[in-house]
C-alpha cells in the first residue's frame, strides 16, 4: 500500500476501517459519537487538505522558488492555508476581530489562538482514533496498538 505524503487519503483509509468495523465496538453507541465528532469537523477536513497540498507539492514549490526563484511545477499551499485559517477565523468566536487588527501584539496574540484551537481539533482527532482503536475499531491488533497510540497518563480530553 502506497500512502505516500497523503494525510487525507490516509484519514480516509482509517475511516473507512473504522466504519468498516464499527460493529466490533465494545461500546457502539460510544463509537457512534466519537465517528460522528471527526467526521463532522470541517475544519479536521481542511487540516487534512492542507497537511495533505504541502506534503504532495508546498515543499517542493518552496524549494523552487529558493532554488530558481520560479515557483515550477508544484502547486503552493497557500490558498489550502488561507482556507483553513478563514475556516476557523469564521467558526470561532474568540478570533472574530482577527481580521481587523491592526496592533502588532493583538495579531500575534490572535494568531497563537487561531494555532491553539487547530492544535487542539489534531488533538481531538488523535484521542478519537485511539479511542476508536481501543474499542475495536481497527480490529484485534488494532486494539493492542490503540493503547499505544494514547500516552498513559496524557489527559483524555473528556471524550
Amino acid at each position: 500500500m502506497d500512502w505516500g505524503h497523503d494525510i487525507n487519503e490516509l484519514n480516509g483509509l482509517a475511516m473507512a476501517m473504522i466504519h468498516e468495523n464499527q460493529h466490533l465496538g465494545t461500546a457502539r453507541g460510544y463509537v457512534r459519537v466519537l465517528v460522528a465528532r471527526i467526521e463532522s469537523d470541517e475544519t479536521l477536513s481542511l487540516l487534512f487538505e492542507t497537511l495533505t497540498s504541502y506534503g504532495k507539492s508546498g515543499r517542493f514549490h518552496y524549494l523552487d522558488v529558493l532554488g530558481n526563484g520560479e515557483s515550477g511545477r508544484f502547486e503552493p499551499p497557500e490558498a489550502y492555508w488561507t482556507e483553513l485559517k478563514n475556516h476557523v477565523i469564521a467558526t470561532a468566536p474568540e478570533l472574530a476581530s482577527m481580521t481587523s487588527i491592526l496592533d502588532p501584539n493583538e495579531f500575534s496574540r490572535s494568531l497563537e489562538k487561531l494555532s491553539a484551537i487547530i492544535s487542539r481539533r489534531l488533538e481531538e482527532w488523535w484521542c478519537v482514533i485511539h479511542r476508536l482503536g481501543v474499542q475495536g475499531c481497527f480490529g484485534p491488533r488494532g486494539k493492542e496498538v490503540g493503547w499505544e497510540l494514547w500516552p498513559a497518563g496524557r489527559q483524555s480530553l473528556g471524550l
